[in-house]
């Protein structure tokens, strides 16, 4: 299999970013397809059954373009993802170019938290979440999870990019020049979502409501009163969510992120000052 038949673009993260905005921007571009299934994951250890082949992954693409684009978060969630994802990556498309976005940590720790909460995968406060659930703090310690890749990639096939840059002009001629598109986007990347919920469910009660029975149902209302039962249920479940930080988990944090958002800065533009005060976020 030659190059010109290999997913070349990976998106590979981070969490809670604005991914989904960045890869819908991306997938507009006519020299570039989206695989179908925005996070197939198919080079983790969870990669979905339809892709348990790499035909099957291969199918997922349109390869009347020119480029592919892998857009999974799973990628870079190490230690939950596979030890040998970025190798495999690697052996799979050497020439790959990786793209990998990044917030301000505690803001993408504290998003995580609230669409984990929301769907039901961890209960408890924030500062219980921190020391239970590991993955919060390791998917936000940027250097981390991408040294993993810079074993194998060499520094100029990474973009890193911030998403409050994500609208500026600048970003969008730097992300072409650095694919090697030959025509501009036609549109602006638009506003992420990552500051907003859309009333997100426990996964057994977003299936119900999913069900043909309840989409049925819901067709007979108008949509501002199914919004507001939705708002309510979404109120109910969530009453207990607390984002809140005490000082244990500041210093926490401080010890977990400091030093690697400093690794990050050494090797990337992204400016790091306006992430260095967490005291703000004590409440």
């Amino acid at each position: 299999m030659d190059d010109l038949n290999k997913v070349n673009i990976f998106l590979l993260g981070s969490r809670k970013s604005g991914t989904t905005s960045l890869a819908n921007y991306l997938a507009s571009h006519k020299e570039i397809s989206l695989s179908r299934i925005k996070e197939s994951n198919y080079w983790n250890d969870e990669a979905l059954e339809r892709t348990k082949t790499i035909d099957e992954y291969h199918a997922l693409f349109d390869w009347s373009v020119n480029n592919q684009l892998d857009a999974s978060t799973g990628y870079t969630t190490y230690p939950i993802c596979a030890e040998d994802l970025p190798e495999k990556i690697y052996n799979y498309n050497p020439k790959a170019k990786l793209i990998y976005l990044v917030r301000h940590p505690l803001e993408r720790i504290i998003s995580h938290y609230k669409m984990s909460y929301e769907r039901g995968d961890l209960s408890g406060s924030l500062n219980d979440a921190l020391v239970n659930h590991p993955l919060l703090i390791a998917s936000g310690k940027y250097n981390f999870q991408l040294q993993r890749y810079l074993k194998f990639f060499p520094l100029e096939q990474l973009l890193v990019l911030n998403t409050k840059d994500l609208t500026l002009k600048i970003t969008q001629k730097r992300i072409k020049e650095f694919l090697g598109l030959n025509f501009d986007f036609e549109s602006s990347i638009p506003r992420d979502n990552t500051s907003t919920s859309d009333f997100r469910m426990p996964r057994d009660k977003d299936a119900l409501l999913n069900s043909k029975v309840f989409v049925s149902i819901k067709r007979l209302f108008p949509q501002s009163m199914i919004r507001f039962v939705k708002r309510q249920v979404f109120n109910s479940i969530n009453a207990e969510m607390d984002t809140s930080l005490n000082a244990e988990s500041l210093a926490l944090l401080k010890r977990e992120l400091y030093d690697d958002m400093k690794d990050l800065a050494s090797y990337s533009d992204i400016d790091i000052e306006q992430w260095i005060n967490f005291e703000e976020y004590i409440r």
